[in-house]
């Protein structure tokens, strides 16, 4: 394990990403970490500019573009926001 992700094989994979927990616009959390399995999205923050969101299942997305767009559909659907 390197990072918080496992490359043993993509059922045992994971990302631990930390930051903040949020319910209904108030911070529940200061701290928090999320666990997600990588057969779901998993997005890699290179920077504050650029950041590539991979699925298993072959979608990866490259450009900045493609990140904020991608970002903007996530909007109001998750109830976490941290950072990799």
């Amino acid at each position: 394990m390197e990072n918080g992700i496992s490359f043993e094989t993509p059922q045992d994979s994971f990302i631990e990403v930390t930051g903040e927990l949020y319910q209904m616009n108030s911070i529940l959390n200061r701290e928090a970490t999320l666990i997600i399995n990588i057969s779901h999205i998993v997005a890699v923050r290179k920077d504050k500019d650029k950041a590539c969101f991979y699925l298993i299942n072959g979608l990866r997305i490259r450009t900045q573009r493609q990140y904020y767009e991608v970002e903007q559909t996530l909007i109001g659907k998750c109830n976490f926001i941290g950072t990799v």
